[in-house]
């Protein structure tokens, strides 16, 4: 007969294929260690990832279907206090989202300093998810880490008109003081830029650090971001970042100067526009 030593060694190894079974989704090992090898079907990795866990981030609904009509435990958190829903969130499995949400999961489920399920999918650009979580009652006004809402991490035009449509503040500020405008300017994602400016996103607000949306496009170059926000009445004379102006900036970049110059062309500019063209 095994001694003790020999059947936990057996069952722990058990336990660590069942891991790697969803990882690979493998749903007929699964069957197999949960049924003939007695592996424990809550088992946790030095991360205090699950199976469903690693189900859901292989990107397996089948397995993490399977997992949670063998009655998986889908309140366990790992160590960065993400439970299945955030990661199914974050991965856009709609299906399993919907399984969760039915089982009783918390559609706005947080911890400090994490992220929402919402937020999840909209850093991801999980549109889809996006929609359904909404639609459950995520609040699209919640912080997450560094308390950014959805609208700062919206990773495409679409989530962002969604989380806009849906009631969020487009000058919501995170812990730098920085606004969903600010990540969209440094991105040059126009489409963004102008539904948050459509809905009446402030252009002259300065985070921590005394900068503007202007001021950050025009760090990064980003023409386009710098144009439309100059458009939009974004003032080019506030002071920057360490004593640092708008014309510093586009003074050292060889792009933006000859882009002031074509402005001046057209003749939309103002003095201090005026002034870096002037330099050229």
């Amino acid at each position: 007969m095994p001694s003790a030593n020999k059947r936990q060694t057996t069952l722990n190894n058990d336990n660590e294929s069942l891991l790697a079974a969803a990882s690979a989704g493998a749903v007929d090992t699964l069957t197999l260690l949960l049924d003939e090898r007695g592996a424990g079907i809550n088992t946790v990795d030095r991360s205090r990832q699950t199976a469903l866990s690693h189900a859901i981030l292989a990107g397996c609904e089948e397995c993490a279907l399977f997992l949670l009509d063998r009655g998986i435990d889908w309140r366990i958190h790992n160590k960065r206090g993400l439970r299945a829903l955030h990661l199914a969130a974050g991965k856009g499995l709609v299906t399993v989202i919907d399984r969760l949400l039915g089982a009783g999961d918390d559609v706005n489920a947080s911890r400090p300093n994490t992220d929402t399920p919402l937020i999840m999918a909209a850093r991801s650009g999980r549109t889809d998810a996006v929609r359904r979580l909404l639609h459950a009652g995520g609040d699209p006004r919640g912080h997450g880490a560094k308390q950014m809402t959805a609208l700062h991490v919206a990773e495409n035009a679409e989530i962002t008109g969604l989380l806009l449509k849906a009631g969020v503040k487009p000058d919501a500020r995170d812990k730098d003081g920085e606004t969903p405008l600010f990540s969209a300017a440094r991105a040059g994602r126009l489409d963004q830029i102008r539904l948050l400016v459509e809905a009446n996103a402030n252009v002259h607000l300065v985070n921590d650090k005394n900068e503007t949306a202007l001021f950050q496009a025009a760090q990064r170059g980003v023409i386009e971001a710098v144009d439309y926000l100059l458009d939009a009445g974004a003032k080019p004379g506030l002071p920057g970042q360490r004593g640092q102006s708008f014309a510093n900036v586009a003074r050292r970049n060889a792009s933006l100067r000859t882009y002031m110059t074509a402005r001046a062309a057209r003749g939309c500019i103002d003095a201090t526009l005026a002034e870096i063209a002037r330099s050229v």
